[in-house]
């Protein structure tokens, strides 16, 4: 998943200056040969006003310039991504939590937190799978702040679920049946990096999480040593 879809966009920033550069060609040949069956057949005595074609000769090289611009701020724009994707690189194999819903489960272990605006009389946890199914609900901390929930990957019956991506939905409420204001969040190590138009995107497992999501970065927990 590294530095996919770099190249393609790096080729889309390039085409699109080469193809306005060849559309101006274009035009300015034709105007060329325009020009010159106008000065060839113009009458001797009433000869053509320069200045309006002089004019025009002015408007492609200021177009031909604005071209030429366009192409080095595309350039130094997809600099910019390229650096971006080298830094987003070096996150592999970190933590990360991002705010969101949909909770990666990698290796039979996914986690999240939820945080309450105040104190509930009830909180509900329920994940679902990637067809929209219910396989876990329980009833989750009642207490206002953050939350963490951490999942094996069981089922309401006990049965391991595969790893994937899963929608954890946190529902609290008052007593009096109004809602709790939820936040949200997931985390896990990451497993790859990739750029796109919309900005930087990692992946936990089978989960995208957009740069813009991520609110905190640790080092990624130390591995048991193998006997």
């Amino acid at each position: 998943m590294i530095l996919d879809g770099l190249t393609g966009t790096q080729s889309t920033a390039a085409g699109k200056a080469a193809g306005d550069a060849k559309a101006l060609g274009g035009d300015l040949d034709r105007f060329l040969t325009l020009l010159v069956t106008q000065l060839q057949n113009q009458d001797p005595l009433n000869p053509m006003d320069s200045n309006e074609f002089t004019a025009q000769l002015v408007q492609f090289a200021g177009v031909e310039q604005q071209i030429s611009q366009n192409a080095n701020l595309e350039t130094l724009i997809e600099v910019g991504r390229t650096s971006n994707v080298a830094a987003m690189v070096n996150l592999i194999g970190r933590r990360v939590e991002a705010v969101g819903a949909t909770l990666p489960l990698v290796d039979a272990k996914g986690s999240a937190t939820y945080s309450l605006a105040e104190p509930a009389a009830a909180t509900t946890l329920t994940i679902t799978d990637g067809d929209g199914n219910v396989v876990l609900a329980r009833d989750g901390e009642t207490g206002g702040g953050r939350h963490d929930f951490d999942w094996d990957g069981l089922d309401g019956s006990g049965r391991q679920l595969p790893d994937g991506a899963y929608t954890l939905e946190v529902a609290a409420q008052r007593a009096d049946g109004s809602t709790v204001a939820v936040e949200t969040a997931v985390s896990g190590t990451v497993t790859g990096a990739a750029s796109g138009d919309n900005g930087g995107v990692l992946y936990i497992g089978a989960v995208e999480v957009p740069m813009a999501q991520v609110t905190s970065i640790a080092a990624a927990a130390a591995q048991p040593d193998r006997p």
